[in-house]
């Protein structure tokens, strides 16, 4: 039986986030994807510390590529000053500051690690992180 404790906490958990979910408008469910998607971007480069970890970490780097592009795609829906996103935006605008800056500082970090870059460049060349355009520049 305690084994199944945390299933089901696992599982009461999932059906919460998923409630909590159904509860934004497409807006918010776009631009709050994009902040997790960049937060989860800084705690990929968080885990640099060598060339081989950079090398392990462009697989993951690529693939949150592939999700962001999906709430690229949701935001490219959203005319720019709709008042639905513009809300949207204000409300998340502290985090995805914070994101960036966090994003930015690791990069910094991860420049000074010789060969670190190279595959970090290659694997974030496509992303869009900023999430279409639609966030000002920080």
């Amino acid at each position: 039986m305690s084994r199944s404790l945390p299933r089901i906490a696992s599982i009461t958990f999932a059906a919460i986030a998923l409630l909590l979910a159904g509860c934004k408008n497409d807006s918010e469910s776009a631009i709050s994807g994009v902040v997790d998607q960049q937060k989860e971007m800084v705690a990929i480069l968080k885990g640099v510390t060598d060339k081989a970890s950079a090398v392990a970490a462009k697989d993951k780097l690529q693939a949150l590529g592939k999700k962001m592009s999906e709430f690229g795609a949701k935001m490219d829906k959203k005319k720019s000053n709709d008042a639905e996103m513009t809300k949207a935006v204000e409300k998340y605008k502290p985090e995805l500051a914070q994101a960036q800056k966090d994003m930015q500082t690791e990069m910094e970090r991860i420049a000074k690690i010789p060969g670190a870059m190279e595959p970090l460049i290659a694997a974030m060349s496509g992303l869009d992180v900023g999430g279409s355009g639609m966030f000002p520049a920080q």
